[in-house]
Protein backbone atom coordinates (compact mmCIF):
# COMPACT_ATOMS: atom_id res chain seq x y z
CA UNK A 1 0.00 0.00 0.00
CA UNK A 2 1.08 3.61 -1.35
CA UNK A 3 -0.52 6.11 1.32
CA UNK A 4 -0.45 9.01 -1.01
CA UNK A 5 -1.77 7.20 -3.89
CA UNK A 6 -4.45 6.05 -1.34
CA UNK A 7 -5.55 9.46 -0.63
CA UNK A 8 -8.00 11.75 -1.96
CA UNK A 9 -8.57 15.60 -1.28
CA UNK A 10 -11.55 17.43 0.40
CA UNK A 11 -14.78 17.25 -1.48
CA UNK A 12 -12.89 15.18 -4.50
CA UNK A 13 -15.75 12.15 -5.45
CA UNK A 14 -14.90 8.75 -3.90
CA UNK A 15 -14.15 5.75 -6.62
CA UNK A 16 -15.75 2.64 -5.35
CA UNK A 17 -13.69 -0.22 -6.56
CA UNK A 18 -16.02 -1.88 -9.46
CA UNK A 19 -15.23 -5.75 -8.09
CA UNK A 20 -16.59 -5.09 -4.07
CA UNK A 21 -19.98 -4.94 -3.22
CA UNK A 22 -19.41 -4.13 0.21
CA UNK A 23 -17.59 -0.67 0.94
CA UNK A 24 -17.63 0.53 4.56
CA UNK A 25 -16.38 3.95 5.76
CA UNK A 26 -15.05 4.84 9.29
CA UNK A 27 -14.21 8.15 10.84
CA UNK A 28 -10.87 8.68 12.07
CA UNK A 29 -8.26 10.86 13.49
CA UNK A 30 -5.20 10.74 10.69
CA UNK A 31 -1.86 12.23 11.67
CA UNK A 32 0.54 13.87 9.55
CA UNK A 33 3.57 12.85 9.04
CA UNK A 34 6.22 15.86 8.27
CA UNK A 35 9.50 13.96 7.82
CA UNK A 36 11.32 11.05 6.83
CA UNK A 37 11.98 9.23 10.05
CA UNK A 38 12.02 5.93 11.93
CA UNK A 39 12.58 4.34 15.96
CA UNK A 40 11.00 8.01 16.74
CA UNK A 41 10.74 7.96 20.35
CA UNK A 42 7.40 9.78 22.30
CA UNK A 43 9.31 12.71 23.24
CA UNK A 44 10.77 13.22 19.77
CA UNK A 45 6.89 12.82 18.10
CA UNK A 46 5.82 16.45 18.20
CA UNK A 47 9.00 17.08 16.03
CA UNK A 48 8.17 15.23 13.43
CA UNK A 49 4.27 15.52 13.20
CA UNK A 50 3.36 17.96 10.28
CA UNK A 51 -0.53 17.86 12.00
CA UNK A 52 -4.14 16.34 12.37
CA UNK A 53 -6.56 16.10 10.10
CA UNK A 54 -10.29 14.28 10.67
CA UNK A 55 -10.71 11.83 7.41
CA UNK A 56 -13.06 8.95 6.26
CA UNK A 57 -10.96 5.56 5.96
CA UNK A 58 -13.09 3.49 3.53
CA UNK A 59 -12.81 -0.36 3.10
CA UNK A 60 -13.70 -2.63 1.01
CA UNK A 61 -15.12 -5.31 3.25
CA UNK A 62 -15.26 -7.87 0.83
CA UNK A 63 -12.50 -8.05 -0.92
CA UNK A 64 -10.29 -7.47 2.14
CA UNK A 65 -11.97 -10.49 3.91
CA UNK A 66 -11.45 -12.78 0.78
CA UNK A 67 -7.24 -12.25 1.37
CA UNK A 68 -5.51 -10.13 3.75
CA UNK A 69 -2.93 -9.41 0.90
CA UNK A 70 -5.32 -7.14 -0.78
CA UNK A 71 -5.03 -4.73 1.59
CA UNK A 72 -3.73 -2.53 -1.28
CA UNK A 73 -7.18 -2.31 -3.32
CA UNK A 74 -8.99 -2.33 -0.45
CA UNK A 75 -8.07 1.13 1.02
CA UNK A 76 -9.08 4.70 0.58
CA UNK A 77 -8.73 7.68 2.95
CA UNK A 78 -10.79 10.69 2.33
CA UNK A 79 -10.10 14.06 4.45
CA UNK A 80 -13.29 16.22 5.46
CA UNK A 81 -11.13 19.07 6.51
CA UNK A 82 -8.54 21.57 5.08
CA UNK A 83 -4.98 19.71 6.37
CA UNK A 84 -2.77 22.57 6.49
CA UNK A 85 -5.47 25.23 8.46
CA UNK A 86 -6.78 22.45 10.75
CA UNK A 87 -3.44 21.29 11.77
CA UNK A 88 -2.14 24.74 12.53
CA UNK A 89 -4.34 25.40 14.48
CA UNK A 90 -4.48 21.84 16.05
CA UNK A 91 -0.95 22.17 16.78
CA UNK A 92 -1.58 25.67 18.65
CA UNK A 93 -4.39 24.29 20.78
CA UNK A 94 -2.17 21.88 22.14
CA UNK A 95 0.57 24.43 23.08
CA UNK A 96 -2.30 26.75 24.56
CA UNK A 97 -3.40 23.33 26.29
CA UNK A 98 0.26 22.40 27.77
CA UNK A 99 0.46 26.31 28.30
CA UNK A 100 -2.09 26.39 31.16
CA UNK A 101 -0.77 23.07 32.20
CA UNK A 102 2.20 24.29 33.15
CA UNK A 103 1.34 27.22 34.56
CA UNK A 104 -1.66 25.54 37.06
CA UNK A 105 1.39 22.88 37.83
CA UNK A 106 3.90 25.46 38.45
CA UNK A 107 1.03 27.18 41.00
CA UNK A 108 0.39 24.50 42.79
CA UNK A 109 4.31 23.88 43.70
CA UNK A 110 4.90 27.16 43.92
CA UNK A 111 1.88 27.46 46.46
CA UNK A 112 3.50 23.50 48.38
CA UNK A 113 6.60 25.51 48.68
CA UNK A 114 5.35 28.82 50.57
CA UNK A 115 3.99 26.27 52.71
CA UNK A 116 6.89 24.56 53.22
CA UNK A 117 9.31 27.78 53.92
CA UNK A 118 6.37 28.59 56.19
CA UNK A 119 6.32 25.03 58.00
CA UNK A 120 10.23 24.85 58.55
CA UNK A 121 10.31 28.52 59.63
CA UNK A 122 7.99 27.19 63.00
CA UNK A 123 9.85 24.00 63.72
CA UNK A 124 13.12 26.28 63.53
CA UNK A 125 11.71 28.68 65.86
CA UNK A 126 9.93 25.98 68.01
CA UNK A 127 13.14 23.99 68.16
CA UNK A 128 14.96 26.94 69.22
CA UNK A 129 13.14 27.54 72.23
CA UNK A 130 12.68 24.13 72.96
CA UNK A 131 16.88 23.52 73.18
CA UNK A 132 17.13 26.56 75.30
CA UNK A 133 14.18 25.35 77.76
CA UNK A 134 15.80 21.35 77.88
CA UNK A 135 19.40 22.81 78.11
CA UNK A 136 19.67 21.45 82.01
CA UNK A 137 17.75 18.58 81.45
CA UNK A 138 19.98 15.90 81.48
CA UNK A 139 17.43 13.62 80.49
CA UNK A 140 16.54 14.95 77.32
CA UNK A 141 20.03 15.60 76.49
CA UNK A 142 20.44 12.40 75.79
CA UNK A 143 18.45 12.37 72.83
CA UNK A 144 20.94 12.80 70.05
CA UNK A 145 20.04 11.54 66.40
CA UNK A 146 21.63 7.86 65.78
CA UNK A 147 22.00 6.03 62.47
CA UNK A 148 19.53 3.57 63.47
CA UNK A 149 17.02 6.31 63.30
CA UNK A 150 18.30 7.38 59.82
CA UNK A 151 18.12 4.40 58.39
CA UNK A 152 15.02 3.99 60.04
CA UNK A 153 13.92 7.02 57.84
CA UNK A 154 15.86 5.98 54.68
CA UNK A 155 13.59 2.21 54.73
CA UNK A 156 10.00 3.56 55.71
CA UNK A 157 10.28 6.38 53.14
CA UNK A 158 11.87 4.15 49.93
CA UNK A 159 8.47 1.80 50.70
CA UNK A 160 6.62 5.00 51.31
CA UNK A 161 7.19 6.22 47.58
CA UNK A 162 6.55 3.02 45.84
CA UNK A 163 3.26 3.48 47.43
CA UNK A 164 3.45 1.02 50.67
CA UNK A 165 3.31 4.01 53.18
CA UNK A 166 5.61 5.06 56.04
CA UNK A 167 3.55 5.28 59.16
CA UNK A 168 2.88 1.42 59.65
CA UNK A 169 6.17 0.33 59.48
CA UNK A 170 7.84 3.21 61.30
CA UNK A 171 5.27 2.79 63.65
CA UNK A 172 6.37 -1.20 64.09
CA UNK A 173 10.23 -0.57 64.28
CA UNK A 174 9.24 2.02 66.70
CA UNK A 175 7.63 0.11 68.95
CA UNK A 176 9.30 -3.10 68.16
CA UNK A 177 13.05 -1.71 69.50
CA UNK A 178 10.85 0.88 71.59
CA UNK A 179 13.04 3.78 70.56
CA UNK A 180 10.27 6.33 70.67
CA UNK A 181 7.20 6.36 73.61
CA UNK A 182 3.99 4.92 72.10
CA UNK A 183 2.21 8.60 72.87
CA UNK A 184 5.21 10.20 70.96
CA UNK A 185 4.94 7.97 68.17
CA UNK A 186 2.12 9.67 66.14
CA UNK A 187 3.77 13.36 66.55
CA UNK A 188 7.19 11.96 65.97
CA UNK A 189 5.76 10.25 62.57
CA UNK A 190 3.65 13.27 61.36
CA UNK A 191 6.68 15.71 62.20
CA UNK A 192 9.78 13.19 60.37
CA UNK A 193 7.97 12.46 57.66
CA UNK A 194 6.72 15.26 56.51
CA UNK A 195 9.61 16.90 54.14
CA UNK A 196 10.26 13.50 52.89
CA UNK A 197 6.60 13.81 51.71
CA UNK A 198 6.74 17.22 50.60
CA UNK A 199 10.15 15.56 48.22
CA UNK A 200 7.61 13.15 46.95
CA UNK A 201 5.19 15.30 45.69
CA UNK A 202 8.10 17.59 44.04
CA UNK A 203 9.15 14.94 42.01
CA UNK A 204 6.31 13.10 40.85
CA UNK A 205 3.84 15.99 40.12
CA UNK A 206 7.26 17.41 37.93
CA UNK A 207 8.23 13.81 36.37
CA UNK A 208 4.89 11.74 36.33
CA UNK A 209 2.21 12.67 33.68
CA UNK A 210 -0.99 13.83 34.59
CA UNK A 211 -3.73 15.85 33.74
CA UNK A 212 -3.30 19.02 36.01
CA UNK A 213 -7.21 19.66 36.25
CA UNK A 214 -7.61 16.44 37.61
CA UNK A 215 -4.27 16.18 39.73
CA UNK A 216 -5.70 20.15 41.44
CA UNK A 217 -9.38 18.59 42.51
CA UNK A 218 -8.61 15.59 43.34
CA UNK A 219 -6.03 17.37 45.66
CA UNK A 220 -8.17 19.53 47.10
CA UNK A 221 -10.70 17.17 47.21
CA UNK A 222 -8.53 15.37 50.01
CA UNK A 223 -7.66 17.76 51.78
CA UNK A 224 -11.57 19.13 51.96
CA UNK A 225 -12.43 16.08 53.50
CA UNK A 226 -9.23 15.78 55.67
CA UNK A 227 -10.39 19.57 57.12
CA UNK A 228 -14.18 19.33 56.55
CA UNK A 229 -15.17 15.34 57.27
CA UNK A 230 -12.71 14.54 60.26
CA UNK A 231 -15.41 16.33 62.89
CA UNK A 232 -17.95 13.96 61.19
CA UNK A 233 -16.01 10.79 60.28
CA UNK A 234 -14.07 10.27 64.08
CA UNK A 235 -17.46 9.34 65.02
CA UNK A 236 -17.53 6.41 62.45
CA UNK A 237 -16.86 3.07 64.15
CA UNK A 238 -13.49 2.33 63.22
CA UNK A 239 -13.32 -1.12 63.23
CA UNK A 240 -16.35 -1.46 61.03
CA UNK A 241 -14.76 1.50 58.75
CA UNK A 242 -11.26 -0.86 58.64
CA UNK A 243 -13.60 -3.98 57.85
CA UNK A 244 -15.51 -2.52 55.15
CA UNK A 245 -12.36 -0.73 53.40
CA UNK A 246 -10.11 -3.61 53.98
CA UNK A 247 -12.75 -6.42 51.87
CA UNK A 248 -12.93 -4.00 49.94
CA UNK A 249 -9.68 -3.40 48.84
CA UNK A 250 -8.96 -7.43 48.93
CA UNK A 251 -11.78 -7.53 45.98
CA UNK A 252 -10.52 -4.34 44.23
CA UNK A 253 -6.87 -6.16 44.16
CA UNK A 254 -8.51 -9.50 43.12
CA UNK A 255 -9.78 -6.86 39.77
CA UNK A 256 -6.77 -5.65 39.56
CA UNK A 257 -5.09 -9.58 39.36
CA UNK A 258 -8.31 -10.39 36.67
CA UNK A 259 -6.89 -7.25 34.54
CA UNK A 260 -2.95 -8.60 34.61
CA UNK A 261 -4.17 -12.20 33.58
CA UNK A 262 -6.46 -10.78 31.00
CA UNK A 263 -9.50 -11.68 32.75
CA UNK A 264 -10.96 -8.46 32.99
CA UNK A 265 -10.17 -5.35 31.51
CA UNK A 266 -9.18 -2.49 34.13
CA UNK A 267 -7.02 0.96 33.58
CA UNK A 268 -5.57 2.20 30.22
CA UNK A 269 -2.93 4.50 30.06
CA UNK A 270 -5.40 7.54 30.32
CA UNK A 271 -3.83 10.30 32.15
CA UNK A 272 -6.50 12.05 33.57
CA UNK A 273 -10.60 11.99 34.22
CA UNK A 274 -13.61 13.71 32.52
CA UNK A 275 -17.02 13.79 33.44
CA UNK A 276 -18.65 11.27 35.32
CA UNK A 277 -15.02 9.69 36.27
CA UNK A 278 -14.00 13.15 37.43
CA UNK A 279 -17.13 13.28 39.35
CA UNK A 280 -16.48 10.12 40.90
CA UNK A 281 -13.21 10.29 41.60
CA UNK A 282 -13.22 13.80 43.21
CA UNK A 283 -16.27 12.25 45.63
CA UNK A 284 -13.87 9.35 46.14
CA UNK A 285 -10.71 11.43 47.41
CA UNK A 286 -12.54 13.50 49.37
CA UNK A 287 -13.88 10.29 50.96
CA UNK A 288 -10.54 9.07 51.58
CA UNK A 289 -9.42 12.24 52.71
CA UNK A 290 -12.09 12.63 55.53
CA UNK A 291 -10.54 8.85 56.69
CA UNK A 292 -6.93 9.98 56.97
CA UNK A 293 -7.57 11.37 60.63
CA UNK A 294 -8.42 7.76 61.58
CA UNK A 295 -5.06 6.48 60.73
CA UNK A 296 -6.26 4.98 57.36
CA UNK A 297 -3.94 5.88 54.75
CA UNK A 298 -4.45 7.40 51.37
CA UNK A 299 -2.13 5.66 49.21
CA UNK A 300 -3.46 2.05 48.13
CA UNK A 301 -7.10 3.12 47.83
CA UNK A 302 -6.27 5.91 45.98
CA UNK A 303 -4.54 3.74 43.54
CA UNK A 304 -7.49 1.73 43.30
CA UNK A 305 -9.67 4.61 42.68
CA UNK A 306 -7.46 5.72 39.88
CA UNK A 307 -6.89 2.52 38.33
CA UNK A 308 -10.61 1.56 38.21
CA UNK A 309 -11.39 4.42 36.83
CA UNK A 310 -9.33 3.79 33.95
CA UNK A 311 -6.09 5.54 34.78
CA UNK A 312 -2.86 5.24 34.19
CA UNK A 313 -1.78 3.43 38.03
CA UNK A 314 1.53 6.26 37.58
CA UNK A 315 -0.99 8.84 37.80
CA UNK A 316 -1.94 7.87 41.56
CA UNK A 317 1.76 8.99 42.54
CA UNK A 318 1.51 12.75 42.06
CA UNK A 319 -2.25 12.69 43.37
CA UNK A 320 -1.74 10.95 46.61
CA UNK A 321 1.76 12.58 47.54
CA UNK A 322 0.40 16.07 46.78
CA UNK A 323 -2.61 15.25 48.96
CA UNK A 324 -0.47 14.04 52.17
CA UNK A 325 1.66 17.10 50.95
CA UNK A 326 -0.25 19.72 51.94
CA UNK A 327 -2.06 18.15 54.94
CA UNK A 328 0.96 16.79 56.38
CA UNK A 329 2.50 19.88 57.34
CA UNK A 330 -0.71 21.71 58.80
CA UNK A 331 -0.97 18.44 60.90
CA UNK A 332 2.70 18.52 62.14
CA UNK A 333 2.71 22.08 63.24
CA UNK A 334 0.12 21.32 66.33
CA UNK A 335 2.43 18.24 67.72
CA UNK A 336 5.49 20.47 67.65
CA UNK A 337 3.42 23.25 69.34
CA UNK A 338 2.98 21.03 71.68
CA UNK A 339 5.89 19.34 71.68
CA UNK A 340 4.88 16.03 71.39
CA UNK A 341 7.33 14.21 69.11
CA UNK A 342 10.79 13.53 69.97
CA UNK A 343 12.81 15.85 68.08
CA UNK A 344 16.29 13.10 67.55
CA UNK A 345 13.80 10.39 65.99
CA UNK A 346 11.94 13.00 63.78
CA UNK A 347 15.07 14.41 62.29
CA UNK A 348 16.45 11.21 61.65
CA UNK A 349 13.41 10.45 59.73
CA UNK A 350 14.43 12.94 57.99
CA UNK A 351 17.89 13.00 57.11
CA UNK A 352 17.20 9.39 56.06
CA UNK A 353 13.40 9.60 54.56
CA UNK A 354 14.88 12.06 51.58
CA UNK A 355 17.53 9.89 49.93
CA UNK A 356 15.27 6.99 50.07
CA UNK A 357 12.37 9.03 48.10
CA UNK A 358 15.19 10.20 45.35
CA UNK A 359 15.92 5.97 45.27
CA UNK A 360 12.86 5.01 44.61
CA UNK A 361 11.46 8.17 43.22
CA UNK A 362 13.27 7.74 39.76
CA UNK A 363 12.70 3.65 40.16
CA UNK A 364 8.88 4.42 40.08
CA UNK A 365 9.33 6.33 36.85
CA UNK A 366 11.66 3.97 35.24
CA UNK A 367 9.25 0.63 35.53
CA UNK A 368 6.67 -0.38 33.38
CA UNK A 369 3.37 0.05 33.27
CA UNK A 370 2.76 -3.82 33.67
CA UNK A 371 5.44 -3.99 36.47
CA UNK A 372 3.37 -0.71 38.17
CA UNK A 373 0.23 -2.41 38.19
CA UNK A 374 1.54 -5.49 40.18
CA UNK A 375 3.33 -3.26 42.55
CA UNK A 376 -0.45 -1.71 42.84
CA UNK A 377 -1.55 -5.64 43.77
CA UNK A 378 1.16 -6.05 46.48
CA UNK A 379 0.38 -2.51 48.32
CA UNK A 380 -3.24 -2.79 48.02
CA UNK A 381 -2.69 -6.33 49.34
CA UNK A 382 -0.51 -5.67 51.78
CA UNK A 383 -2.62 -2.43 53.09
CA UNK A 384 -5.65 -4.39 53.47
CA UNK A 385 -4.01 -6.88 55.75
CA UNK A 386 -2.59 -4.44 57.95
CA UNK A 387 -6.49 -2.94 58.22
CA UNK A 388 -8.11 -6.28 58.55
CA UNK A 389 -5.27 -6.85 61.03
CA UNK A 390 -5.76 -3.43 63.38
CA UNK A 391 -9.51 -4.43 63.55
CA UNK A 392 -8.46 -8.04 64.86
CA UNK A 393 -6.45 -5.92 67.26
CA UNK A 394 -8.82 -3.72 68.17
CA UNK A 395 -11.90 -5.82 68.70
CA UNK A 396 -9.38 -8.45 71.07
CA UNK A 397 -8.50 -6.02 72.94
CA UNK A 398 -12.08 -4.43 73.95
CA UNK A 399 -12.87 -8.57 74.56
CA UNK A 400 -9.70 -8.87 77.23
CA UNK A 401 -11.05 -5.38 78.87
CA UNK A 402 -14.03 -6.59 79.27
CA UNK A 403 -13.29 -9.51 81.06
CA UNK A 404 -10.96 -7.92 82.93
CA UNK A 405 -13.82 -5.35 84.42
Amino acid sequence: MKPATTMIGPGEPVSLPADSECVTGEAELAVVIGRQCKFVSREEAPSVIAGFLLEIDMTAEDILRANLRFLNRAKSFVPRSDMCRRARDLRQSVVDADNRGYMMKAGLLSTLGALTIAYLIVWYLAGRNAQATDRNDPEKAKHVTTPVQVFIGLLTNFFDTLGIGSFATTSSIFKLFQIVPDELIPGTLNVGHALPTIVEAFIFISIVRVDVRTLLCMIAASIAGAWFGAGIVTQWPQRKIRIGLGLSLVGAALLMLASQWNLFPIGSDREGLEGTRLVVGVLGNLLLGALMPLGIGLYAPCMILVSLLGMNPKSAFPIMMGSCAFLMPVESVRFIRSRRYRMDAAIGLLLGGIPGVLLAAFLVKSLPLSIVRWLVVVVVLYTAAMMLRSAHVEARGRVTAQRET
